[in-house]
């Protein structure tokens, strides 16, 4: 299934940030709501299909932040780390753990990463050439809607449409494949280790136990969106696999979680989380 035939409806605008100046230039730069949800209602309607739910890195924590849980910055890739990926695999999936580790700072407000963390993923944009064009106009604009969240989720709908589009265009799907698994890799891995105690009564603890249907979501696009099976591809859809399996055990055997569980899927996300960031 091409990338036309898939809206992904996704809340956040740091990955949009990194990839749409360079992605496309046919995006309206007028940001008001109602044109922003007029323009999303109609290119909702020209999708046909099935619309692919992927919550990136936003969801989980604002999440995180509405349950009281403690900001933890030593969790996030360190940003000194940048110039160590080479391949284009490693910038890929880099850029979205760096876009979430972005996300998490800016739902908490760490200012000095929020500019830190923004340079790294402009670097790494860079070396992908998917950042033509981009500009100080970029940082005035997240720092215009920086307070305004409904604002950016309008936003993000609108650009992540074209972003989608434009790289498919560009037969750049694979990357975008990268992006999506990276930042949701980092999002799971921030919001697993930020639970000090395991307690299945927990709504943080349940809701990282219920990224089964996201999982499958995130595989069924990397699937339907690159119809070569590519080493890449195979690197993802295996790695979500060896995740899966954790989830379908605890289906399969009818019982709420237990903390065997929990530490086993926690084992699994750190080891190739931390594979990637080296």
């Amino acid at each position: 299934m091409k990338v036309k035939k898939i809206f992904l409806l996704i809340n956040i605008i740091v990955i949009v940030v990194v990839l749409l100046n360079g992605c496309n230039n046919s995006v309206n730069e007028k940001e008001t709501s109602q044109d922003n949800v007029s323009i999303s209602n109609t290119k909702q309607n020209k999708s046909n299909k099935n619309i692919f739910r992927v919550p990136l890195p936003m969801d989980l924590y604002v999440f995180l932040n509405e349950n009281k849980v403690a900001y933890k910055a030593g969790l996030l890739n360190s940003y000194n780390k940048v110039g160590e990926y080479y391949s284009t695999i490693e910038k890929s999936i880099n850029l979205g753990i760096y876009s979430s580790d972005l996300a998490y700072s800016s739902v908490y407000k760490d200012n000095q990463n929020i500019n830190k963390y923004f340079v790294v993923c402009k670097k790494l944009a860079d070396g992908l050439e998917l950042s033509e064009g981009f500009d100080k106009s970029t940082l005035i604009r997240i720092d215009k809607n920086i307070n305004n969240p409904d604002s950016l989720f309008e936003i993000a709908n609108d650009a992540y449409w074209n972003v989608f589009l434009s790289l498919e265009e560009q037969g750049k799907s694979e990357i975008v494949s990268c992006v999506v698994y990276g930042a949701w890799l980092e999002s799971i891995y921030i919001s697993i280790n930020s639970i000090n105690k395991f307690d299945i009564n927990n709504e943080v603890t349940q809701r990282i136990m219920e990224q089964q249907l996201v999982l499958e979501n995130i595989m069924n696009y990397v699937n339907e969106g690159n119809s070569e099976n590519t080493k890449t591809k195979s690197i993802i859809i295996n790695e979500l696999k060896d995740i899966g399996e954790i989830y379908i055990k605890i289906i399969n055997d009818g019982e709420l979680a237990s903390e065997n569980d929990f530490n086993k899927l926690k084992q699994t996300i750190n080891e190739i989380r931390n594979k990637w960031i080296k």
